[in-house]
């Protein structure tokens, strides 16, 4: 940008165009590229600078001074998008980059139409910026009256909160302040003289008539003056037979209703009368007042009882499962919608629980090219209240048809540890205040499962050798165990092997103590490749292993046994550049045929794996080849 306006100094837009142009749209590309698509709002003045550089350029190209008249539409153009902080540092550039015809025309004129551009730009932004401000103030203040009103005063939010009774007490509470109205309008009426006084309540765009003196209510015919008192936020009287008066009834600046008299005799409204109908629409305000903060505490009280509730039966489990069914139940009392939780398991993530929403048929899934994927990467709760126009699928498979979706992702100290997902086929399914309290029960939902996490971690560590990751010897004894208990009341059987490492001490001797735990490792990954996941792998001690094989008689030991010891003779071992080969000798006995208790079944294993040592090694031997031996 320097180059070009030094360029421009020099009058190269006019003598060389087609260098200049091209080299000084650059710098607007870029910059535009970076505030547009990379969202880098502290780009935005150079951005802007650059276009009015090409703006002096393509001025200084025509050769005539008038035409920089065209920077006052440029700036006010942007006045509309900008603020003062971009416009006036914008606009005192102006001077600069015309810097050619202050120094060779007439200064005096140049400096005039320099001076009154940035005062004149200058003071729009300002202006146009404070009645945004206001105009923004404004809609969020009404949008704050509107939600109360709407989505606490209806009792819409609390029915999705809590299902004790909050509807019913909020019916009889709107039932009471209706009686407390209705009584003041039966006071204005016979202060008034009138012949029927009502109250217009204001939702929306929408005006209702809420209460009436008149039962047959004939107020509702003329609406007129409602309206006008209702743009003018002022009393307004009109008419003479019947006279007719209405006062909004405000809460500060806004107007949420509006009280009306009428009378067909004793003349039209006077001053008092005026005065006295916006007194009790005062006392009208204060009890509609009233009535929505009492819904409001009810509706928090409600919302607290389901986060302690929630918060509590997470914290009393160690289980994610368990905790994913607290969370979901929990989830469910703030917002009844499909829900779903899915566990972190690396890139990938698993289906745990789910309520109103068809599982996929693979629970384990990849949320790339979904709208979940963004709530992945940011780690921040997402929330589409409308999804019609969105091309994304918001789930990875088939889900419906939504309309609306919230992603809660389990976060941890950055970790991403699951994603609670919330799917309706309605738009704006959730309010402000069920999205607050999703949030706290999902922090809460994160920290259980750290603590189950940790504590999973930490059984692990109990019940697995530290070398081979196998289960150790303490819990091998607890599982044989457990299926001997099992097996007095079942009657199929299972079997034990016991693997021993032939010549092992050869190995440390010859390679060392770490070649030789190298050899445990992988012997052990051997094992676990080899046998099947609900049989049980142990490390016995030493270079012996052990497996529990379930359900398993002595001839599919005998299978599984020489599986195994083929698997290990054929698996080649390097280590430090030298390949090594390893045999195993494995004993096996079954029960209830072999042993009817631990010890014996133990026992006659260990005889039939010395008997295999003895006898050459590198084979297996069950307890029935050599029980009349």
């Amino acid at each position: 940008m320097l180059l070009s306006y030094a360029g421009l100094c020099y009058g190269i837009p006019s003598a060389k165009p087609i260098l200049w142009f091209p080299f000084s749209s650059i710098p607007a590309l870029l910059y535009s590229y970076l505030v547009f698509r990379k969202k880098r709002k502290d780009d935005t003045l150079k951005m802007l600078s650059a276009c009015a550089l090409l703006i002096a350029g393509v001025i200084q190209f025509s050769g005539y001074a008038w035409v920089h008249i065209v920077y006052l539409p440029f700036l006010i153009g942007l006045t509309l998008f900008f603020g003062p902080e971009t416009i006036i540092p914008l606009s005192l550039m102006v001077p600069p980059l015309e810097i050619r015809h202050l120094l060779g025309g007439n200064r005096m004129e140049e400096v005039s139409f320099s001076a009154g551009l940035v005062l004149t730009v200058s003071v729009l932004s300002v202006v146009l910026t404070r009645i945004k401000k206001e105009g923004d103030m404004v809609k969020k203040s009404l949008s704050k009256l509107r939600a109360e009103a709407d989505d606490i005063g209806s009792g819409t939010a609390m029915e999705t909160i809590s299902g004790d009774g909050l509807i019913s007490q909020h019916l009889s509470s709107s039932k009471k302040t209706d009686e407390e109205i209705g009584e003041i309008l039966l006071l204005a009426k016979h202060l008034l003289s009138a012949d029927s006084v009502s109250m217009f309540a204001l939702k929306g765009n929408a005006l209702t008539l809420r209460i009436s003196t008149d039962d047959q209510q004939k107020a509702v015919s003329d609406r007129g003056p409602v309206e006008v008192c209702i743009e003018r936020r002022a009393s307004v009287v009109s008419g003479a037979n019947p006279a007719r008066i209405a006062t909004p009834v405000l809460d500060g600046n806004f107007v949420a209703g509006v009280l009306t008299a009428q009378r067909s005799s004793a003349g039209t409204f006077e001053h008092a009368d005026i005065r006295t109908l916006e007194m009790l629409s005062y006392h009208v305000m204060r009890i509609l007042h009233r009535q929505r903060i009492y819904a409001q505490i009810t509706r928090e009280h409600a919302g607290l009882k389901i986060l302690n509730e929630g918060s509590s039966s997470l914290i009393g489990s160690l289980k994610v499962d368990v905790i994913a069914r607290s969370l979901i139940e929990s989830a469910y009392r703030i917002a009844p919608l499909s829900i779903a939780f899915f566990l972190s398991r690396g890139t990938l993530f698993e289906l745990i629980h789910q309520v109103g929403l068809v599982p996929p048929e693979d629970r384990l899934v990849d949320f790339r090219n979904s709208l979940i994927a963004m709530a992945v990467r940011n780690r921040e709760p997402l929330y589409f209240s409308d999804l019609k126009n969105n091309r994304v699928p918001a789930l990875p498979f088939k889900s419906g048809n939504p309309a609306s979706i919230f992603m809660l992702p389990l976060v941890y100290e950055k970790e991403p540890l699951g994603m609670l997902i919330f799917l309706s086929e309605k738009t704006g399914m959730l309010n402000s205040y069920q999205l607050e309290l999703l949030e706290v029960l999902g922090n809460q939902a994160a920290s259980s499962l750290v603590n189950a996490k940790f504590h999973s971690e930490i059984e692990r560590m109990a019940i697995t050798d530290g070398l081979t990751g196998l289960y150790n010897h303490r819990h091998f004894q607890e599982e044989l165990s457990s299926e001997f208990r099992r097996l007095e009341r079942f009657s199929d059987p299972f079997s034990l092997l016991l693997v021993d490492i032939d010549f092992f001490k050869k190995v440390n001797d010859s390679y060392g103590h770490p070649a030789g735990d190298e050899i445990l490792r992988r012997v052990s990954g051997i094992m676990r490749e080899t046998v099947r996941n609900i049989d049980i792998c142990a490390r016995y001690g030493g270079e012996e292993f052990a497996a529990i094989l379930l359900g398993t008689n002595h001839e599919g030991a005998r299978k599984m046994a020489e599986r195994l010891r083929r698997a290990v003779m054929e698996k080649t071992f390097s280590l430090d550049g030298k390949d090594l080969r390893v045999t195993v000798s494995i004993g096996s006995a079954t029960s209830p045929r072999d042993a009817g208790v631990k010890e014996e079944l133990i026992g006659k294993a260990d005889k039939a794996l010395y008997h295999a040592k003895r006898n050459g090694r590198n084979r297996c031997v069950l307890w029935n080849d050599i029980k009349g031996v």
